[in-house]
């Protein structure tokens, strides 16, 4: 598992030498959509390629009504803290 640490590492690197950035969440879950989103969020556009979340592969939701929408396949980060979407489902 690399974690948010290591892969703001490696962004920082890749964009340092000018290598474009592809984010892929591949932990199947809303969660780790949310963590690569954010991450996402902070790679400039043009060094951005694009980005690839599972949550719609899994069967069971973990955390009902948090984290990005998915609408029309492009996520959004929410506007709301953490998580965001409901305030009622705050992880």
């Amino acid at each position: 598992m690399w974690g948010l640490t290591k892969a703001s590492r490696i962004r920082d690197i890749a964009l340092a030498h000018g290598i474009d950035i592809f984010v892929m969440a591949t932990g199947g879950s809303v969660l780790a959509d949310t963590e690569g989103l954010h991450l996402a969020a902070t790679i400039p556009d043009d060094n951005m390629l694009g980005g690839w979340a599972c949550q719609d592969m899994i069967t069971a939701e973990i955390a009902d009504g948090a984290g990005p929408e998915q609408p029309r396949d492009i996520l959004h980060l929410p506007e709301q803290p953490g998580f965001g979407r409901s305030s009622s489902n705050q992880l």
